[in-house]
């Protein structure tokens, strides 16, 4: 399924060279996940930012040992897309969906497999995880009976 697209203006941690797949607010702090813009011909990347414009508290991946992975939610009336960035024993699930009852959406923080937090989006998030786009920089596609929240 294709991402949504959302008409939220709110802040992101992106730069402006870079494509907003997904960025919302999440109390005091910002989740963004970035992407080079592919009209460029370097090489094409993906980012996970959270902190504030002015401190960046943590971007993923750190280095080449870092994982990131993506995937796509069938539901009843809805379904979302996903994006897993992993390091050492932490993985970060931003994810946004269409469920019955409305949209959600943020990122779900697991340690060892468990999860430890889900932060949740104060307001309508800006989503556009395309996943042809995410297809094209090689990530690894999860597996089908992947939940973010779960």
């Amino acid at each position: 399924m294709p991402g949504f697209a959302s008409s939220n203006t709110e802040a992101t941690l992106c730069q402006a060279s870079e494509k907003v797949a997904f960025s919302c607010s999440v109390g005091k702090k910002i989740v963004s996940v970035c992407s080079s813009d592919f009209h460029q011909k370097s090489k094409q990347t993906i980012r996970y930012l959270f902190g504030v414009p002015k401190k960046i508290e943590l971007t993923l991946p750190e280095n080449q040992n870092d994982r990131v992975s993506f995937g796509s939610l069938s539901y009843s009336g809805g379904g979302g897309a996903y994006i897993i960035f992993e390091t050492n024993d932490f993985s970060y699930a931003v994810y946004s969906r269409i469920l019955r009852q409305g949209q959600d959406a943020g990122v779900a923080i697991r340690k060892k497999g468990k999860i430890i937090k889900t932060l949740q989006c104060k307001l309508g998030p800006h989503s556009d995880m395309d996943l042809p786009m995410l297809e094209k920089l090689g990530l690894i596609k999860a597996p089908e009976t992947f939940d973010p929240t779960m």
